[in-house]
């Protein structure tokens, strides 16, 4: 009984690490546009052209 079960736990720990690594990679989208978001209201507030993530980061080093 035990042996027909465990195609099944293989199946929903795999399931879990799906959905495990799906909501980090949506949390991850979140956060870029979020940050994204306040670098454009960053860069309007001091009249700037937002020039974007990458070349504030390389100024700013």
């Amino acid at each position: 009984m035990a042996a027909d079960r465990t195609p099944w736990a293989d199946d929903r720990t795999l399931i879990g690490w799906i959905r495990t690594s799906l909501s980090l990679i949506g949390f991850g989208f979140g956060i870029n546009a979020g940050m994204s978001f306040i670098d454009r209201i960053a860069f309007r507030s001091r009249g700037e052209h937002h020039k974007g993530r990458a070349s504030w980061c390389v100024s700013n080093v």
